[in-house]
């Protein structure tokens, strides 16, 4: 029995480099704009995502058609991000898809006692063939699954203890940046910043979420509303290697701006 029509296809694309070089190509696009556009996408680029929004086709797209569709709809429609985010720390494991910039299924489970782990992680069965080594399918959730390890090891590999120091110290660095400058501009902030959060708010809540509002109104950076005291607040999260202070102190000026709007004197 011979190949199907769609494995026919998909070995053709698979063979067809050309179909990698527009990928990449894309990719390297993407991130040579990216510095320069706005945070959060316009609504027209939102608009947009309609044409993603069809039936489930009858027949298979081909890769070229896939990336363009990406390219022309997705991508105008995406948060730009060139860069990590932050360390999450969170009950005995890290969660590596922050700092590091690996994807977002990346994180280790830390555990002292090895057969616990095991135990409570992995299945059982007649038909699974276990190795002379160390099994993967033993520490994880899951039987089937690539090796995310692979990118965490090149972010580490990359970076190096003086790098992620660095890129770890940045953030926080940005952090109090944010919180020197908008104090400075009649902000309130009301946590300690110890790290990369910064709780901001305005004299009342009606202003604090007017003034979060225009913020995403003019795009010049993105933050959202959280609840702190039972007093609405603005939390800003410096996750980006890319972030300078220039963008912090662009950021602050939106902050004024958007401020001014809520007041009505802008």
């Amino acid at each position: 029995m011979g190949n199907n029509e769609i494995q026919d296809k998909m070995f053709s694309e698979f063979m067809d480099f050309s179909i990698y070089d527009k990928a990449l190509n894309l990719g390297y696009d993407y991130l040579t704009k990216a510095m320069n556009r706005h945070v959060f996408p316009h609504d027209d680029a939102i608009a947009n995502l309609e044409h993603f929004d069809e039936p489930f086709p009858k027949f298979s797209s081909s890769s070229d058609t896939v990336l363009e569709l990406l390219k022309k709809y997705g991508e105008p429609a995406t948060l730009p991000n060139v860069g990590g985010r932050y360390f999450g720390f969170v009950i005995g494991s890290v969660d590596c898809h922050k700092t590091l910039n690996t994807p977002y299924d990346s994180g280790i489970v830390i555990c002292r006692d090895k057969e616990s782990l095991i135990n409570a992680l992995h299945m059982s069965g007649a038909y699974i063939v276990t190795g002379q080594g160390r099994d993967g399918m033993f520490y994880t959730p899951e039987m089937s699954r690539r090796a995310r390890i692979f990118e965490i090891w090149s972010a580490l590999k990359f970076l190096g203890k003086k790098g992620l120091d660095q890129m770890v110290t940045g953030f926080q660095e940005r952090a109090l940046q944010f919180m020197k400058e908008l104090t400075e501009a009649g902000f309130d902030i009301v946590n300690d910043v110890v790290f990369n959060q910064v709780l901001v708010r305005c004299e009342t809540d009606e202003l604090t979420l007017k003034t979060l509002e225009n913020i995403q109104k003019l795009r010049v950076c993105w933050c959202g509303g959280s609840r702190w005291e039972d007093r609405d607040v603005i939390r800003l999260s410096i996750c980006s290697w890319a972030t300078t202070d220039k963008d912090v102190s662009l950021s602050v000026k939106s902050f004024i701006e958007a401020r001014n709007m809520a007041e009505g004197k802008a």
